[in-house]
């Protein structure tokens, strides 16, 4: 055997054991990345962060880096039926006139969906872009916190509330021995005086925001908050006040949100 041959042989033999080990590495690696995954993902779980999860499936799987206006229909919703809709009755000068140029170009660098002008109880104007229009359904957001104070309101007029001094521990009893909170009334909570821990934070995956949007109990995140300073002495703009008065609705027996709209 000439020595050319000896070392293609060698070359060869060289080339399968490289082959091999290469595989075994390859293998090694991708059973250590997939059981640290698995541990992290257990971990996640058993610190109550498994949230997180369900916020990556309808965000970074579905091209988005955040909450989107239209993430309305990846979760599950209540139908509110009412006897006689009605549409918004249009003024006399409805889109008679054109938005100044300064503010288009604001709502449209804003990403702005819709833009409405009611006055008297009338629609004056409307204008949609991104591709939206009248019949568009998209995520309410912070409005939904002016729309749940008006349901307060509609909740006293109808004596569903007794009283917007009511104390929240009416409500849900637990609240009485927790700092802070014994003296927590509705109209606190209104008025964003609450003294709630909760941090209007959007980006960090760990704070309440997140829990609240992502997690399968807006009422257990919400409610496991603590208080941080007594009611009624600082505003502070939060997102959770306005989930707790759906609660207030559902521990009094009463349908607040659908009678609104009836």
């Amino acid at each position: 055997m000439s020595i050319i041959t000896k070392i293609n042989h060698f070359v060869s033999y060289f080339q399968i054991y490289f082959k091999f080990v290469s595989r075994s590495i390859v293998m090694t690696i991708l059973i250590f990345f997939v059981s640290f995954i698995v541990i992290v993902a257990v971990l996640f779980y058993i610190l109550g962060y498994g949230y997180i999860f369900n916020g990556i499936s309808k965000t970074y799987l579905k091209g988005k880096t955040s909450a989107n206006i239209d993430d309305g229909k990846l979760f599950s919703s209540n139908l509110i039926h009412t006897e006689s809709p009605r549409l918004w009755e249009e003024d006399p000068d409805y889109n008679s006139k054109e938005l100044p140029k300064n503010i288009v170009e604001d709502l449209i660098n804003s990403n702005t969906a819709s833009f409405i002008v009611i006055k008297n109880g009338k629609l004056i104007h409307e204008q949609y872009w991104n591709g939206y229009d009248q019949l568009s359904k998209t995520n309410s957001f912070s409005m939904a916190k002016a729309v749940t104070v008006m349901l307060l309101g509609k909740a006293l007029e109808e004596g569903k509330i007794k009283n917007i001094d009511d104390q929240f521990s009416d409500y849900f009893e637990e609240f009485k021995n927790k700092e802070f909170a014994g003296n927590l009334t509705l109209k606190n909570l209104a008025q964003m005086e609450s003294g709630l821990d909760w941090s209007e934070d959007y980006k960090n995956p760990f704070l309440p925001n997140a829990r609240a949007y992502y997690g399968k109990s807006l009422l257990k995140s919400t409610l496991s908050r603590n208080f941080k300073e007594n009611p009624g002495e600082k505003f502070e703009y939060q997102s959770g006040f306005y989930a707790i008065f759906k609660f207030c609705d559902t521990k009094s027996g009463q349908s607040i949100f659908g009678r609104l709209f009836i």
